[in-house]
């Protein structure tokens, strides 16, 4: 499974410290992968402060967007990162047919 998903990623690009990977109003057709670098997943509070509400290491998929519509939290990254993208049609059109896929997902 681990070798499909390398297969299923696209576009790597760099983001710079403090840059947005991720905003809340963005539609979820894409997963980010981080690959090198940390970033994080934050939520806006009312004040305008950020909330951290999860840090993401390199290899980690920054969020599961297949079992929502939206992602009500933002991703900035931390350090310089490198990142690729993983295509969400990709990824359940695979979940669907591979119950190895569905038990990767499910342990995430």
């Amino acid at each position: 499974a681990v070798h499909q998903i390398t297969l299923a990623l696209t576009k790597i690009e760099r983001a710079p410290a403090a840059r947005t990977i991720w905003r809340s109003d963005e539609p979820l057709t894409k997963i980010p992968v981080i690959l090198s670098g940390w970033a994080a997943r934050y939520h806006l509070l009312p004040c305008g402060a950020r909330q951290i509400v999860a840090l993401i290491l390199p290899g980690e998929m920054a969020f599961m967007g297949l079992r929502t519509q939206t992602l009500h939290q933002e991703i900035v990254a931390l350090t310089s990162c490198k990142l690729a993208w993983l295509k969400t049609s990709i990824i359940a059109r695979r979940v669907s047919a591979s119950p190895d896929w569905r038990d990767l997902l499910d342990a995430c």
